[in-house]
C-alpha cells in the first residue's frame, strides 16, 4: 500500500435549490466543494480521504465527482463509503495519486441531502429494571452487535458493530457497553470513531481490555435520525 498525503484546499459550501416548470419541486441539496487530504493505492485503485466529514454534512452513500479546470472530469463519479467527523472516504476509478492528477484534480465536489443532530446524549442506565439488565435499551438508544473487536493496549478495546448510518449511528452518538450473558450495562467510555451505511466502529476505555474483549458482545448506541433538507 503507497500513502501520499496532500495539501488541503479551502471548503466551499453552496446551497442548491432545485425547481421544475410543471413539476413537484425537487428535494433541496448542498454542494461540498473540498479537497483531497490524502490518498491511498489498494488493491489497484486510490482510495481517498477528503476533508469534509459529518460536520460538514456530508454522511455514507452520498455522492460526487472529482473536478478539472473547474469542470466535472469525465467517468470521476463516487460514492462516499465511510465517515468519521471532520472527514470523508471514497475509493476511486483512477490508480495511483498521478492517474488521479493527469485525469482530473485534487478537487471534488459531493451533493448531500440530509441534516443530522449533533448527539452527545448520556444514556439513562438507571430508569428502569429493563434497562438495568441490558433486556432493553435506554431512551433515545439502540443495541447493535459486536461483529468484530481488538485490543488496542491494556485498558481500551476496539469494535466493529452491526449497524451504521442507516441505523442512526453517527460519529457524534454517544455509547455505552454491554456483557455477555444477562448484559449489564456497563459505564465505560464508548467512543464512536467511524460510520459507513451499514456498519461502524470506535473504542471503548476497558479498564481490563483482555477483560472487556471476552465479554462485550453488544454497544448500546445512541440512534440520531437525519432528515432530507427543506
Amino acid at each position: 500500500m503507497k500513502t501520499r498525503t496532500l495539501a488541503p484546499l479551502a471548503l466551499v459550501l453552496t446551497t442548491l435549490f432545485a425547481a421544475g416548470s410543471g413539476m413537484a419541486q425537487s428535494s433541496p441539496t448542498k454542494t461540498v466543494d473540498v479537497s483531497v487530504d490524502n490518498v491511498e493505492v489498494k488493491d489497484g485503485k486510490a482510495q481517498v480521504s477528503l476533508s469534509a466529514g459529518l460536520y460538514q454534512g456530508v454522511l455514507p452513500g452520498d455522492k460526487g465527482f472529482f473536478l478539472k479546470e473547474g469542470e466535472k472530469a469525465p467517468g470521476s463519479e463516487f460514492t462516499i463509503d465511510r465517515i468519521d467527523e471532520t472527514h470523508s472516504f471514497a475509493s476511486t476509478v483512477f490508480s495511483s495519486s498521478d492517474d488521479l492528477r493527469a485525469k482530473a484534480s485534487i478537487k471534488t465536489r459531493l451533493t448531500t441531502t440530509r441534516t443530522c443532530p449533533r448527539g452527545g446524549a448520556r444514556p439513562e442506565l438507571f430508569d428502569s429494571k429493563e434497562v438495568r439488565e441490558g433486556a432493553q435499551p435506554a431512551e433515545g438508544f439502540a443495541f447493535a452487535k459486536v461483529i468484530a473487536s481488538a485490543r488496542v493496549d491494556k485498558t481500551q478495546i476496539s469494535f466493529t458493530i452491526d449497524k451504521g448510518a442507516d441505523d442512526g449511528v453517527l460519529p457524534s452518538s454517544s455509547g455505552y457497553a454491554l456483557t455477555a450473558g444477562p448484559g449489564r450495562p456497563l459505564a465505560q467510555y464508548v467512543s464512536i470513531s467511524w460510520v459507513g451505511a451499514k456498519t461502524a466502529g470506535g473504542t471503548v476505555n476497558a479498564g481490563d481490555a483482555d477483560q472487556m474483549l471476552k465479554n462485550v458482545k453488544r454497544i448500546g448506541y445512541e440512534r440520531l435520525i437525519c432528515k432530507p433538507m427543506k
